[in-house]
């Protein structure tokens, strides 16, 4: 029945989430052009620019969050509301600490403002105001909408999305008339801004108590609750280190490509980058309630039971990425030639590097989300390792074979710590059982989906398909995609025993829900 319900909820969740995902996509889509002109690049460069900088301050926020998010599982599957009251509360008491670090930072960023934008041509009143407004956001989040971490911990992160995303998609909308409608629009533009997060606060924080209205906050009793629970402090600084170490590595490879490559291959690197962005951000969608349902099945205790699911996910996440792989790989570069021209296609050897990059990536969060329910991030060195072994490689293959020495420095950094230590990790200190069992397992899924890749490559060379428009590229891609995922589904299923379960799951589980909605629909 818990498996059930688990598997309800992620469903649910990874229903609610593609759906928000890709309306707001497309509103983004659609709606940047009119932003631009509407607003003209100099008013969009400074509103990206002071993101940015706002992105670098919430680091003050130390990995807290998931911290606490990681320790509330157990008490949930307990209903131990004294202990989820009492973490809760922590959360607050330390929050208003990061909240007082970034108030200190804003009012700092505030007398640097007119030397950041030296030279803007639109009021300068303009910046202050939109980070006044983000800073009103950002109070907000640390001072009332903290709670809802709850929701994202009883596997409800749906409500949470749905209220958000509705927010963002409403605020696009109504400024979209603003820019139609308005003379001088950027003050209302901003004051929309505004609204929808005091609204968006207003809900969040409403569907929260009403959920749980055994919720109660002590901000006074913070110092105590330290005492009482200081693995949330030990953790949230080893988080820290991990997310530090991950945030200079995202933004130092884009510079790389600059610095070794040029300025002509950063545009190579952007455009393939979005698309592969956009596919992972619908597959991230699909899997958003994967770590909550992992550390609440790691808490219920049933060792073998969450072994056993580890291996599910991992077939499932492996079958998925391969076949989006396999769509990237075939149909990305007749799309950006369409989309951009000729001149920005990328060879197939750089692709493919994209590709195994991205797979692995795609393919590292069943280890990290069992990582993250059993909280294990004692391993602070393997984030600077990986970094370290990013600059060497960058350095060595780089100045010497371009972007694609760049990629394949980038794959190996990756492979040494996400192929090879996060599971040989994983399975002594969280499975206690032999990581041969998973150095002799996982390989099959690789060289399934890579053996099958190139032989659907040699065959499609022989078809020559004509992709010289968006609509035949569109229309090959599905074809051709659905019979490369009946293929791969059928070595899969041969082969795995945990695909097997996991297919079979998935199958009882639509045809109960079909079922219900007959009986629904009879009845009425």
């Amino acid at each position: 029945m818990a498996e059930q319900g688990r598997l309800s909820k992620s469903l649910k969740n990874a229903r609610v989430a593609i759906f928000f995902m890709i309306l707001t996509f497309l509103i983004n889509f659609l709606s940047r052009k009119f932003f631009l002109d509407g607003l003209g690049p100099e008013l969009m460069g400074m509103r990206t620019t002071l993101g940015t900088v706002l992105g670098m301050l919430a680091l003050s926020e130390l990995g807290i969050g998931l911290a606490v998010n990681t320790s509330l599982h157990k008490p949930l599957v307990n209903k131990d509301y004294t202990t989820i009251n009492e973490i809760i509360s922590l959360m607050g008491w330390l929050y208003r600490w990061v909240f007082t670090v970034i108030t200190l930072g804003i009012i700092g960023l505030m007398f640097y403002l007119p030397t950041l934008f030296e030279g803007m041509t639109t009021p300068i009143l303009y910046a202050y105001l939109t980070l006044g407004v983000s800073y009103v956001g950002t109070m907000l989040s640390y001072t009332v909408n903290y709670k809802s971490v709850i929701l994202n911990v009883d596997q409800k992160g749906y409500k949470v999305s749905s209220i958000m995303s509705t927010a963002g998609i409403v605020k696009s909308l109504i400024q979209l008339a603003i820019l139609r409608w308005v003379p001088d629009p950027y003050i209302y533009w901003i004051a929309m801004d505004l609204g929808m997060s005091l609204l968006g606060v207003y809900v969040l924080d409403y569907i929260t108590r009403k959920e749980y209205p055994w919720l109660k906050v002590n901000l006074r009793g913070g110092r105590e609750y330290l005492r009482r629970y200081p693995e949330i402090i030990r953790n949230t600084g080893q988080l820290f280190i991990h997310q530090l170490a991950t945030f200079v590595m995202t933004n130092a490879t884009p510079w790389f490509v600059f610095k070794y490559v040029g300025l002509t291959s950063v545009t190579f690197y952007d455009n393939y980058k979005n698309i592969i962005a956009n596919v992972r951000s619908i597959y991230y969608s699909a899997f958003t309630n994967d770590g909550p349902a992992t550390a609440n099945l790691i808490a219920e205790g049933d060792r073998g039971k969450t072994y056993n699911f580890f291996w599910e996910m991992y077939a499932l996440k492996q079958f998925i990425s391969g076949v989006l792989m396999f769509g990237i790989f075939t149909f990305a570069t007749p799309f950006v030639g369409v989309w951009l021209g000729e001149q920005y296609q990328a060879s197939a050897l750089t692709l493919a590097l994209f590709c195994l990059i991205s797979h692995l990536d795609l393919n590292r969060g069943t280890a990290d989300s069992y990582i993250v329910g059993y909280r294990l991030f004692a391993d602070v060195w393997a984030p600077f390792v990986e970094g370290g072994l990013m600059i060497l490689f960058a350095i060595l293959l780089g100045n010497t074979y371009g972007l694609n020495g760049l990629l394949i420095g980038t794959f190996l950094s990756q492979a040494g710590i996400h192929l090879l230590w996060r599971p040989y990790y994983l399975y002594t200190k969280g499975f206690e059982r032999s990581p041969w069992l998973f150095f002799s397992n996982a390989p099959k899924f690789y060289l399934a989906t890579i053996s099958l890749i190139g032989l659907s490559q040699l065959a499609l060379q022989q078809l020559d398909l004509k992709l010289d428009g968006y609509i035949p590229i569109f229309a090959h891609a599905a074809w051709t995609t659905l019979l490369f995922a009946i293929g791969l589904f059928a070595c899969y299923y041969t082969m795995s025993e945990g695909f097997r379960k996991v297919s079979m799951r998935l199958y009882y589980f639509a045809s109960s829900s079909l079922q219900g909605v007959r009986n629904k629909l009879k009845k009425s």
